[in-house]
């Protein structure tokens, strides 16, 4: 069996709400998940390496609207990480750059 790979959250620009308060994963579908903290949230999970600069088949969280996509993740010759989230043919790709 393939080894599989995932990612949590260990940073946040803003970390707190407005009000002070933790952000919560209150768009979760599951009531009984909106509770838990944002930060630490594993957000990528079983992806599989395709070679050395490409992971595919895994999923990744988003906690902005509380659903899971199918996902895959490409390490550019400028070191940002393209990912890219599907659902049935429609994908939309982000660049992440790295926090020096």
């Amino acid at each position: 069996m393939a080894r599989k790979f995932g990612g949590k959250i260990v940073w946040l620009s803003e970390s707190r709400n407005a009000d002070g308060s933790e952000k919560l994963d209150i768009h979760n579908k599951d009531e009984s998940l909106r509770e838990r903290s944002i930060m630490g949230l594993e957000l990528l999970t079983d992806f599989a390496a395709a070679g050395d600069v490409k992971w595919m088949e895994g999923e990744i969280y988003n906690p902005e609207d509380g659903k899971t996509y199918r996902s895959e993740l490409e390490l550019t010759d400028s070191g940002t990480l393209k990912v890219t989230g599907c659902v049935f043919i429609f994908c939309k790709t982000q660049t992440w750059t790295r926090v020096e």
